[in-house]
């Protein structure tokens, strides 16, 4: 992952495939698993 500077972005590799991308400017949301809502996490501990 590369950090340019003058325009404060990062260059790094894709995390969704082409697929993924299209159904998320689709839908509008992605589902991302193994993340959960704070309140359902307390439940845990």
């Amino acid at each position: 992952m590369d950090f340019e500077a003058a325009a404060r972005t990062f260059d790094c590799e894709p995390t969704l495939t082409d697929s993924q991308f299209l159904q998320f400017c689709r839908e509008g949301y992605i589902l991302l698993k193994g993340v959960r809502a704070g309140r359902e996490q307390s439940k845990d501990l």
